[in-house]
């Protein structure tokens, strides 16, 4: 009698044991066909990382990007921000020339920046932080460059103003120096009046776009904050990728670079500080807080001008 009651729970407690929603099942090739037969009939979701359970992100969603997007498409992180940077004085739409008489090396900012007087208070320069320093030549001193600018603005949905522009330095005879492009956004919702600024007519030899890896990881973003700070009645979630951008220059071969990359190639190097893009699954096609659908800041030089 006791050997019987010992089945009857033998088998209470393993019938309960299959009905058991977090059971794993080991039978990897079932899971495989499970995921494969998803892929064919199109119903794979968008990766989701974190661990919110709330039912509106499909499983959870990250409340802050850094370290996501996979290897081919990563977001950077923080300290990638300033791996390069190229500022511009004095420039304008027209032109703005000078003529360099110094090296200015700053070594506690890592800043090189070649300067000469131009009838301002200070010198007028081009600031290149973080570059290395071999690259700039004694031959610059005594060379005129030209500083060029294209800027606009526009609203995001916080109602703040953003800029974007590109910024061009140049030796006289027209050669290519630099070039930094800060914010540049899809321009198809701008408001009447807003200027646009890309494609830039200032270096019509360079195309850039961004390119859309099948690799790219797409990423779940959980915004918790409106504007001013305030919360959200209920979270908001973006879709997102980092797509590298490309660079096409007239007779250069293309050079892909990613997020945080810095990739030098025939003569240039190329530095892309930020590129996003919300993705087709994302619920309004913009990115939240820009309210754009995509936006990228990249940094180029012609190391063959500095010598």
């Amino acid at each position: 009698m006791k050997y019987l009651l010992l089945l009857i729970f033998m088998m209470i407690f393993i019938s309960c044991d299959s009905n058991d929603p977090n059971t794993v099942v080991d039978d990897d090739s079932q899971l495989y066909q499970d995921d494969q037969n998803a892929d064919v009939a199109g119903d794979t979701k968008p990766e989701v990382v974190g661990t919110n359970d709330s039912d509106e992100n499909d499983g959870g969603c990250v409340e802050e990007i850094y370290g996501f997007g996979g290897e081919s498409c990563p977001f950077q992180e923080k300290s990638d921000f300033v791996k390069r940077m190229i500022e511009t004085s004095k420039a304008s739409s027209e032109g703005f020339s000078f003529t360099i008489d110094e090296l200015l090396f700053l070594e506690e900012r890592n800043e090189t920046i070649p300067r000469g007087d131009c009838g301002q208070e200070k010198k007028c320069g081009i600031t290149f932080k973080n570059y290395d320093r071999a690259l700039f030549k004694d031959s610059l001193i005594g060379e005129e460059v030209v500083l060029y600018w294209q800027e606009g603005f526009y609203g995001t949905v916080n109602s703040e103003v953003m800029r974007r522009g590109v910024y061009v330095s140049r030796h006289k005879d027209g050669t290519l120096i630099s070039v930094a492009a800060i914010g540049i956004a899809d321009e198809e919702s701008d408001r009447e009046g807003d200027v646009s600024v890309w494609p830039s007519e200032l270096i019509p030899k360079i195309q850039v776009n961004q390119k859309n890896l099948p690799s790219c990881e797409e990423v779940c973003y959980q915004i918790n904050e409106g504007a001013a700070g305030f919360p959200l009645d209920m979270p908001y979630y973006d879709y997102l990728i980092f797509p590298p951008l490309e660079f096409k220059v007239d007779g250069k071969t293309p050079v892909v670079v990613r997020n945080g990359e810095v990739i030098r190639s025939e003569g240039y190097e190329y530095f892309v500080r930020g590129s996003i893009k919300a993705t087709p699954e994302d619920s309004d096609g913009f990115v939240y807080d820009l309210g754009k659908k995509y936006r990228f800041d990249f940094f180029i030089v012609n190391t063959e001008a500095l010598k």
